[in-house]
């Protein structure tokens, strides 16, 4: 918040009458928006949930998803709150829940309309695993050293077995690890 002022000059008018006009819009701009999918493996036929949090902005904005590169217009599955903190601007935390048929790609965008401007997170994608009731998920986190996380998932099944992608995490001190 700032002051503002604006210098004036004594006017003298035929009619006696001094009309003074001025408009003042703040605004401020939002956070990049970021985006939190689901900590826990994602199964088909399962409902997920996707937060976006944005910070610091004024006024109130518009919050929208999209899923799999489609404008979600379905708001019922998205939860919307607004706080306001010290200084009057807004944060904004916006949930949404998915009921997941496959791969699924989010992301979220906040929209400052005084300032005519969109931001949207990075693009959040979530892997699907198909399981029915006679399949087993193992969950395995390796750490051979400090410098290399892996993380492995194991499915299987009585019928067959499927293995989910090795995921690795790159190192920051060394991202060809």
């Amino acid at each position: 918040m700032g002051n503002m002022s604006a210098p004036t000059t004594e006017l003298v008018m035929p009619t006696s009458k001094l009309l003074c006009q001025m408009c003042l819009q703040i605004a401020g701009r939002y956070s990049v928006p970021v985006v939190q999918g689901p900590a826990s493996p994602v199964f088909k036929d399962h409902e997920v949930s996707f937060t976006c949090k944005s910070t610091g902005g004024f006024p109130e904005p518009k919050v929208q998803w999209s899923v799999n590169k489609e404008l979600l217009q379905n708001s019922r599955r998205v939860s919307t709150t607004l706080s306001r903190d010290s200084r009057g601007l807004y944060n904004v935390t916006s949930v949404l829940t998915v009921n997941v048929t496959g791969d699924v790609s989010v992301t979220c965008t906040v929209e400052n309309d005084r300032l005519r401007e969109k931001r949207t997170s990075a693009e959040i994608q979530s892997c699907t695993l198909y399981t029915s009731s006679s399949q087993n998920v193992t969950v395995l986190t390796i750490q051979p050293s400090e410098h290399i996380f892996m993380n492995f998932l194991s499915v299987t099944s009585k019928d067959q077995e499927s293995k989910a992608p090795l995921q690795q995490t790159p190192n920051k001190d060394n991202p060809e690890a």
